[in-house]
């Protein structure tokens, strides 16, 4: 979080993309691919679970804003991520309070 004394609301995500930007930036490119197969097991146990205690929070709707901003997705050689993701957003979209 930029600003770690603020909590996240509805109105403000306290989420600074650039700064995901610059440590992503850093990584090696194994450690990127690494995370990337992490994200999408990680997204995979989300759906299997269902995401309304994720939806429920807006702390932990931030770790979506997180997950898109991954630069491993990009890859136009591998969608599958991404594609997991967006089936997430769309789940998540279903739920009144998420789209709040």
């Amino acid at each position: 979080k930029p600003r770690p004394d603020d909590p996240v609301t509805a109105e403000d995500a306290n989420f600074d993309i650039k700064r995901l930007d610059r440590i992503l930036d850093l990584a090696p490119a194994e450690a990127l691919d690494t995370s990337l197969e992490a994200l999408g097991a990680l997204v995979d146990t989300i759906l299997s679970q269902g995401c309304d205690e994720l939806a429920a929070s807006f702390a932990k709707l931030r770790v979506v804003l997180l997950m898109l901003g991954h630069q491993g997705l990009q890859d136009p050689s591998n969608f599958e991520v991404l594609k997991k993701l967006l089936e997430l957003s769309s789940q998540l979209h279903a739920v009144p309070s998420a789209r709040d």
